[in-house]
C-alpha cells in the first residue's frame, strides 16, 4: 500500500484473464520493479520503491462455459439451429483451468512517464497505471517460462486483455472499491459498416493477384501487420521487424519488375539475379545505378539510420526499441517508398512494370497519366496479360476469376 500526501492508503488494482494457465497456486503474489523506477518529486512521494504487484488465481472452467457468450446466436443466424447441445454440457470431460492476474500498483507518476510536472493530475494519468502493470507482468511470466520451459507461457500484449479491464482502487483497511472498466482494443471490435457490393469485383481482383504472385502485396501487408504490432498489440519489437520486412519486400520486388523490363524471360533468371544481389548492394550500387538519384540522400540514409540499423539491434541483440523509435522508422519506411517512387518516375519509359504496379496501374492520378507517350506504353504493357511475372510463367495460366464473392 502507499500514502497520498494527505495519509490516505491507495493502489490502483487491474483485473484480467490470461491466455493461458499459468501454474502457480491460488494466491501467488510477485512483487516487481524495474532499476530505472523512480517516483517524480512533482507526486510528493518517495517513500517506497515503485512495484507492480501481480497475484494469480486458478479457475476450473466447464466446458459450456469455453464458448463466448454470444455464440449460440450466432450458430442460430448460421444454421437457424438452437445451441442445447452445448448449453446443456455441465461437467468437462477435459479439464481445462483459466489463470486469472489482478495487477496492482501505486498511482503516483514516475520520472519514466511522459508528463508535465507543473499540471500533472493522478486523476488524469490513470492509463499511466495500465502501461506499467503489462511490462511488469511480462517480466514475470518471462521469469516462469525460462525456469518451467514452458512453451505456452508467452509475453502478453493489448489484444490478448480483452476488450474490458475491471478497474478497482484498494483503500486504507484493505478496502476495495470498484471503477469504471477501462476499454480497451476498441480498434478490433467496434462495429464497421459494411462494405458494399461494388467492393466484389475488388476482392475477387485482389485474390486473383494473390494467387498470382503480384508485386507489393506482402510489403504492403506487412506495412499494415506493422501498424497492428504498434496500435493494437503494443509489441514495438515485431513492429520494427515488420517494417523493416516490408521495405526489403518492396525494394526487391521492384528490381524482380525491372529485371522484367530489361528482358529477363524465365522465373530462373530473375531469382538467379535476386539470390545473387545482396541488400546493401542492391540499394547501394544497382539502384543508383539504375534509377539515378541521390541515394545517400536524406531519404535512404534514414532508412538506413532509423529502420535497417534498429532492425539489426532488435534482431542480432534483442533490443526492445521506445516508442519514438518506431514512429521515426514508420516515417524512414514512408519517405523510403516517396523517394523510390520518385525515381521510378523520372525512369517511366525503362521501368514502366515496377511504376504501376508500386503507383497502381492508374499512378492515382499523377501528372504522367496524363501524357499519351505513356499511356501508349502502358497499354502496350497491360495487353501482356500477367505482366508482372516472367513471361515463361504466364502461358498456361487461367485467367478467368475463379473465386465468386456473394454479397446478399
Amino acid at each position: 500500500m502507499y500514502r497520498t500526501p494527505d495519509g490516505t492508503e491507495v493502489a490502483f488494482t487491474y483485473a484480467f484473464p490470461l491466455p493461458f494457465h499459468l501454474p502457480v497456486p491460488d494466491g501467488f503474489a510477485w512483487d516487481a520493479t524495474f532499476g530505472e523506477w523512480q517516483f517524480c518529486p512533482c507526486q510528493q512521494q518517495a517513500t517506497d520503491k515503485p512495484v507492480v504487484t501481480a497475484s494469480v488465481q486458478r479457475l476450473d472452467v466447464p466446458m459450456a462455459q469455453l464458448l463466448p457468450g454470444d455464440t449460440a446466436k450466432a450458430v442460430k443466424a448460421f444454421y437457424g439451429h438452437d445451441l442445447e447441445t452445448y448449453a446443456s454440457i455441465s461437467e468437462p470431460e477435459i479439464p481445462y483451468a483459466r489463470s486469472y492476474v489482478s495487477m496492482e500498483t501505486p498511482p503516483f507518476l514516475l520520472t519514466t512517464d511522459p508528463h508535465d510536472c507543473a499540471t500533472a493530475s493522478r486523476d488524469d494519468a490513470w492509463h499511466f497505471w495500465l502501461l506499467r502493470s503489462v511490462p511488469a507482468l511480462n517480466a514475470m511470466i518471462r521469469a516462469a517460462a525460462t525456469v518451467t520451459h514452458d512453451h505456452s507461457l508467452v509475453e502478453v500484449d493489448y489484444r490478448d486483455l480483452g476488450h474490458l479491464v475491471i478497474q478497482g482502487a484498494r483503500l486504507d483497511e484493505n478496502r476495495w472499491v470498484p471503477l469504471p472498466p477501462v476499454i480497451l482494443n476498441y480498434e478490433t471490435g467496434a462495429a464497421r459498416e459494411p462494405m458494399e457490393a461494388h467492393w466484389a469485383f475488388g476482392l475477387e481482383i485482389r485474390f486473383f493477384h494473390w494467387a498470382n504472385d503480384y508485386p507489393f502485396l506482402k510489403a504492403r501487408l506487412y506495412r499494415q501487420k506493422s501498424e497492428n504490432d504498434r496500435f493494437t498489440r503494443g509489441d514495438l519489437l515485431s513492429a520494427i521487424v515488420s517494417l523493416n520486412t516490408a521495405a526489403e519486400m518492396m525494394l526487391f520486388d521492384t528490381y524482380r519488375l525491372m529485371l522484367i523490363d530489361q528482358g529477363a524471360q524465365t522465373e530462373k533468371e530473375l531469382t538467379d539475379q535476386a539470390r545473387a544481389t545482396k541488400f546493401s548492394a542492391l540499394v547501394g550500387t544497382r539502384f543508383p545505378q539504375l534509377l539515378g538519384g541521390n541515394w545517400r540522400g536524406p531519404a535512404v540514409t534514414a532508412f538506413w539510420k532509423e529502420l535497417y540499423e534498429r532492425r539489426n539491434s532488435a534482431v542480432h541483440a534483442g533490443a526492445i526499441p521506445a516508442e519514438n523509435d518506431v514512429l521515426a522508422a514508420a516515417q524512414a519506411f514512408d519517405d523510403l517508398k516517396t523517394f523510390l517512387e520518385q525515381r521510378l518516375m523520372a525512369n517511366w519509359k525503362t521501368f514502366p512494370r515496377a511504376l504501376m504496379c508500386l503507383l497502381g496501374e492508374d499512378l492515382r492520378g499523377a501528372n504522367l497519366a496524363t501524357k499519351p507517350a505513356f499511356l501508349a506504353l502502358q497499354e502496350t504493357v497491360l495487353a501482356e496479360g500477367l505482366y508482372w511475372l516472367a513471361p515463361d510463367r504466364r502461358a498456361g495460366v487461367d485467367m478467368s476469376l475463379r473465386n465468386r464473392v456473394r454479397f446478399p
